[in-house]
């Protein structure tokens, strides 16, 4: 079973709240007000007295919509009630006013299956309703059976089923009601535990989360990660988040929770949500792990690969997939070099693939094959090191295996050498080297190796320099070789002259800007210049 659009969507909000909790607080309210659905009072007892009735804020306007329902000026300062009912038989209730003119309307709406949010713009959630002046019978109202012009028939009701009642207090009275439930053959006072209803996951492949709901509104604060187990295939699973939209719009209690789980279902099957903590509801009845489990069949997809491996040098390798779960037709998709399009992808040569199935609902899966041959050979590689990247590096192959002669590929930035020569003697330290090996058989292993290189660490070039200008006409500098841990050094002026000397007095012929550079060298051939 999956989310509907309007379920998804509530998920999303829920993820939304609580990134933005903290960031917009004043769009949360601390506590939900009995003027508005999701704080409605819950009915624990036969009777409900209200002796004097504080009329409660209404935080959430135009719940109730004028167009469907019979309160055509939708809420009247008036206070929402819930119950579940607990077993099956007729739903009888009164309205007594303690003021015997107050004028009392009411709408019942089953929320069942459905949300305080849906009410406005479904007109099938309402029961029943009355909007009448009459005070007959000292204003008694509900749905009684009784003759008068605010009575209704009384209303079959079956265990489980929850129900929020409205009642509008269109005189604007503050003496308050009795709401008596007395005379219903079916239970109304909640002495029943909850248990997890139903379960959907949050989205129809690899689903992250799952939403549950319980057979009664439960208390927010009684619901944690750690009250529930989730089993199934590709587990264990760990529950990281609770949330509910309604508990994070203010309210104390919710029917439905989204929980966050990891990892993904990436497999289908059936999973079994557990209670082994608590879970209170609103009447204080507690569900712990003596509850009964629930099962969720997930139809997700996943794929089963079975490769026949090539001929050396033939590509006549073949790998096919089999689909676990998903919904038929799948859609196939290679990435081999003909891109083939079914179950069975054949001609292929040694080397890694990739199958990508789309069943019908969209899913997606991918899988990966890995085609190989009879290769019957070894190899190691050896290196000498090049000597400050100047291309001397050394590379020394060694096959182990019975299917000579070989051919050596060796493959760098700069050059190739393909050839029956098991050494490369140009490598270029710092960068990589590719190296393939192919026996008689055609069979071939291949490698990528880094060519190290050696530094001096400490060569440094260096000079210093003293300058005396005699006049404008003959001006000249003293030059002084400062290098470091070299084998020999020379001079660049001026003039492209090559010196060694060291120190050196040079004469310019003008005033000016002039490049002077001195290069090290040490015994390796690696250089250091400093200009």
């Amino acid at each position: 079973m999956f989310l509907s659009q309007a379920q998804r969507l509530r998920v999303l909000i829920a993820v939304l709240a609580v990134s933005l909790i903290t960031l917009l607080p004043f769009q949360m309210y601390a506590q939900a007000s009995s003027g508005d659905c999701i704080g409605a009072i819950p009915v624990c007892q036969i009777s409900y007295d209200v002796p004097v009735l504080n009329v409660p804020p209404d935080n959430i306007k135009h719940e109730i919509n004028g167009m469907y329902s019979c309160l055509v000026t939708g809420e009247e300062s008036g206070v929402w009630y819930t119950f579940t009912v607990q077993s099956n038989g007729v739903l009888h209730f009164n309205i007594i006013p303690y003021n015997a003119s107050d004028d009392y309307d009411w709408a019942l709406f089953n929320l069942t299956n459905a949300e305080c949010e849906e009410i406005r713009n479904n007109p099938a959630l309402q029961v029943s309703c009355n909007y009448s002046s009459s005070t007959s019978n000292s204003g008694i109202t509900g749905a009684n059976g009784g003759s008068n012009p605010q009575d209704k028939p009384t209303i079959p009701v079956t265990a489980g089923q929850r129900f929020v009642l409205y009642i509008s207090n269109f005189s604007q009275s503050t003496n308050g009601y009795q709401l008596d439930f007395s005379n219903s053959t079916a239970q109304v006072p909640d002495n029943v535990p909850p248990y997890i209803a139903s379960i959907t996951s949050n989205q129809i492949c690899n689903a992250t989360g799952v939403i549950i709901r319980f057979s009664e509104n439960v208390t927010c604060s009684s619901v944690q990660p750690n009250d529930f187990s989730f089993t199934g295939p590709g587990g264990p699973y760990t529950i990281s988040s609770v949330s509910s939209t309604d508990c994070l719009s203010g309210a104390s209690y919710s029917a439905e929770y989204y929980l966050e789980i990891a990892p993904a279902l990436g497999s289908g099957g059936s999973f079994t949500m557990s209670i082994v903590g608590s879970v209170t509801d609103i009447c204080g009845n507690e569900a712990d792990a003596t509850s009964p489990s629930i099962v969720f069949d997930y139809n997700s997809m996943s794929l089963t690969v079975n490769v026949q491996d090539a001929d050396c040098g033939v590509d006549n390798g073949a790998a096919s997939v089999t689909v676990n779960g998903g919904v038929a037709p799948y859609v196939y998709q290679w990435d081999d070099p003909a891109q083939q399009t079914t179950d069975t992808a054949t001609d292929l040569a040694r080397g890694v693939y990739h199958v990508t199935v789309i069943d019908a609902q969209g899913c997606k899966s991918t899988a990966t094959a890995v085609v190989s041959d009879p290769t019957s050979f070894t190899f190691q590689v050896v290196q000498q090191a090049d000597t400050c990247s100047k291309g001397v590096g050394i590379a020394n192959v060694f096959v182990i295996g019975t299917t000579p002669p070989y051919q050596y590929l060796f493959q760098d930035f700069q050059n190739t050498q393909n050839s029956g020569a098991s050494v490369y003697t140009t490598a270029t330290g710092d960068s990589s080297l590719y190296i393939k090996i192919t026996d008689n058989m055609g069979c071939w292993l291949d490698t990528t190796i880094w060519v190290n290189n050696t530094y001096n660490d400490s060569l440094l070039a260096y000079f210093t320099t003293d300058t005396n200008i005699l006049n404008v006409l003959f001006p000249y500098a003293h030059f002084f070789n400062g290098s470091q841990h070299y084998n020999s050094f020379y001079w660049n002026l001026n003039d492209d002259t090559i010196y060694n000397e060291h120190h050196i007095y040079y004469y310019f012929p003008v005033e000016g800007d002039y490049p002077v550079t001195i290069t090290a060298v040490d015994i390796n051939g690696c250089r250091s210049s400093y200009t």
